[in-house]
């Protein structure tokens, strides 16, 4: 991104949120040292989520933004189609029920717990009222995409076959649709008056258009058509600002991710309680793969999506359990 502007502007930019980036992350691998840590996170994310969720229902049911008489954003209520899209606050209806969405997955993993059975709960009620109660279908799509992953629990040990049959079938459908398979992006509308077609003009325009971004990225993606402008997009994103390596290595990260979930879950497949946490965490990454498509991360959500990564980097030390982890442990098994 500083090599395409030239300009010590963009530098003290991007120096901005690398640290955002690398503060919330290093803030969580400091945290997260041993597998108790994790629950004192999610039961933290938890808390968080009943919170705005009251206001996010209050906003929705009375066009009444009460955050913003605390300073919580702007106080204007925000319509779609004649319905309120919440967002309490966040700056914008989306990032609001992406908080939702991504934690969701991360709740019902915690259910195998007795002790925190309640608490889960609880927060999964948070987390549906705060997607739903903002309207927007980019959330709503994700948090379907999560519960998807979690529902395949009886199939987890078959992900890489599951996996290698979708990329078969996408594949097939790009050859035998008269579209790219990525137009299926325009059919995703589960909001009247949704930008679905939006996005998919985008993602095309940016597939098509490769040779003005691979590079380094591109100055001005405005020509590329009708609010083109506006990259509402995580992977479109990375790749016009810092071109296709930047993009590239973004996917590795989300990939390195997963991988090191999956792994935590076949390491503890004697212990369903952690096996369970370690399948809600693969499912929240991978609603976070989803909600990429339809919007770019900003904001406080940020925070959420990094301190997850930090959850994922921690795994490989949560190995051998120290003392606390091995009285939950026994405690599992008896239950």
């Amino acid at each position: 991104y500083s090599l395409l502007w030239e300009d010590v502007g963009a530098f003290i930019n991007r120096l901005g949120f690398a640290y955002n980036a690398i503060g919330v992350y290093f803030l969580g691998r400091l945290w997260i040292r041993q597998l108790s840590d994790i629950y004192h996170v999610i039961s933290t994310f938890i808390f968080v989520s009943i919170f705005v969720s009251i206001f996010m229902l209050l906003e929705h049911m009375e066009n009444i933004n009460y955050l913003s008489l605390l300073g919580g954003g702007s106080g204007e209520v925000i319509y779609r189609a004649e319905k309120i899209r919440a967002r309490g606050s966040f700056a914008h209806p989306i990032t609001a029920g992406t908080l939702g969405a991504i934690l969701l997955p991360l709740f019902i993993g915690m259910t195998a717990r007795k002790d925190k059975m309640i608490k889960a709960y609880v927060g999964i009620i948070a987390a549906l009222i705060i997607t739903f109660s903002s309207a927007s279908s980019g959330p709503i799509i994700a948090l379907l995409a999560g519960v998807t992953v979690v529902v395949l629990w009886p199939a987890r040990k078959y992900v890489r076959y599951i996996i290698m049959s979708s990329a078969i079938i996408i594949f097939l459908l790009h050859i035998l649709m008269k579209a790219p398979v990525w137009a299926l992006i325009a059919r995703a509308a589960v909001i009247q008056d949704s930008t679905s077609y939006h996005r998919y003009l985008l993602l095309d325009q940016f597939i098509t258009r490769i040779d003005e971004w691979w590079l380094i990225g591109t100055k001005n993606h405005a020509h590329w058509g009708w609010m083109m402008w506006d990259a509402i997009n995580q992977y479109v994103a990375e790749g016009i600002h810092g071109g296709i390596i930047t993009l590239f290595l973004f996917v590795c990260i989300i990939y390195i991710a997963m991988k090191l979930a999956y792994i935590f879950m076949l390491q503890n497949k004697y212990n369903r309680i952690i096996e369970y946490l370690a399948w809600g965490l693969y499912a929240a990454l991978f609603a976070n793969v989803i909600n990429f498509f339809g919007i770019t991360y900003f904001d406080q959500i940020i925070v959420i999506w990094f301190t997850i990564l930090s959850i994922a980097a921690a795994i490989p030390e949560i190995r051998k359990p120290n003392i606390t982890d091995s009285e939950l442990l026994n405690s599992a098994r008896n239950s």
